[in-house]
């Protein structure tokens, strides 16, 4: 008999890792699901429109030009998601410092978000 799924040795020495560090796993998803939560009120606040989301990511409305939106910030080093979606682009949050610069990046853009 053999499983649907091949695991190589490699596969599951990694999920047998992740199981005995559980615990410390499972506070750094709590910490992301916090700056996710904060990096959504923080741009509520600002006006934008905020999806839903149960990930590590928000799918964000309200964006002018969401191109130009990606370019002023990718030139402070910051990477975000251009999905092609009108008016909106994917914010992913990080930690505490990283969701910070973000939501500050954003704010400093204005209303709207930058424009080409």
């Amino acid at each position: 008999m053999r499983l649907p799924y091949h695991l190589s040795a490699l596969t599951q020495a990694a999920a047998i890792a992740a199981l005995r560090h559980a615990d410390a796993m499972l506070s750094t998803v709590a910490d992301i699901r916090a700056q996710r939560d904060r990096l959504a009120s923080a741009l509520t606040g600002l006006g934008y429109d905020v999806h839903p989301s149960g990930s590590n990511f928000l799918l964000v409305g309200g964006f002018a030009d969401p191109s130009a939106t990606f370019e002023a910030l990718l030139a402070q080093g910051i990477l975000i998601r251009d999905l092609g979606i009108p008016g909106h682009l994917r914010l992913t949050a990080g930690t505490a410092a990283e969701t910070g610069l973000l939501i500050d990046a954003i704010a400093a853009l204005g209303p709207g978000g930058a424009r080409a």
